[in-house]
């Protein structure tokens, strides 16, 4: 890994601790997440070689990370995170030579949210999430599979044409349950990719074109006391 990744990996760290030692007034809790998501390419050009529509499919990928929670009052919290991801966006499209090309990117990422939790109320100890954060790319490649043309495959590392640092904004809702001397928590998290990523493969019927990235991510994690 070349040195300029290892310092964007340890910044993250930086940040949390300077964060937590300012709130330091307020309560502050530790807890774990860990869950699977679905990542898809939210397409800016949409199928390059025809006006057929894109086949969609959802392969699983997987986040775990920690997080620690200053409580700012009786309703609200930020959140600070540090989550590893692993994900997967996948496509379908005809290739213009009568051929069905199935394309992949997997991505891994160091995400670093920044959450401000609402606790309502009532409605059972529920609780919403939104925010920013900072994606960091740690790796990423594409491979294609031509089902009709099943010896037009292979897969190449994208990582250096893709931007190292991606921006989304975060919306979830979570629950939390309970457990001994901990609280379980349930939250379903979608994020919205505000970069622009673009990858051209060598052949022009096979270009994906332009994407963001958008996810959702149903994670459990325990609140430690």
């Amino acid at each position: 890994m070349r040195y300029y990744r290892i310092t964007y990996c340890l910044l993250p760290l930086a940040i949390i601790f300077y964060s937590n030692n300012c709130m330091s007034q307020h309560k502050v809790i530790y807890g774990i997440k860990s869950g699977v998501g679905v990542w898809q390419f939210m397409s800016l050009k949409g199928n390059p070689n025809s006006g057929a529509p894109l086949k969609r499919s959802y392969p699983l990928g997987i986040s775990f990370g920690f997080y620690v929670e200053n409580i700012l009052s009786d309703n609200f919290s930020l959140i600070n995170e540090l989550t590893y991801e692993y994900t997967k966006a996948e496509i379908n499209i005809y290739t213009g030579i009568e051929g069905q090309l199935n394309q992949r990117v997997t991505s891994q990422f160091l995400d670093i949210p920044v959450l401000l939790k609402y606790r309502t109320p009532a409605l059972w100890n529920t609780y919403c999430l939104i925010g920013p954060g900072i994606a960091i790319l740690l790796d990423a490649n594409y491979s294609y599979y031509d089902h009709i043309y099943s010896f037009y495959k292979g897969e190449v590392n994208i990582t250096k044409e893709l931007p190292t640092v991606n921006i989304f904004i975060n919306i979830g809702i979570g629950k939390e349950f309970g457990l001994l001397k901990s609280n379980l928590i349930i939250e379903l998290v979608g994020k919205i990719g505000i970069n622009k990523n673009q990858y051209k493969g060598n052949l022009i019927y096979y270009d994906i074109g332009e994407w963001k990235n958008v996810g959702a991510f149903i994670l459990v994690g325990l609140r430690l006391r």
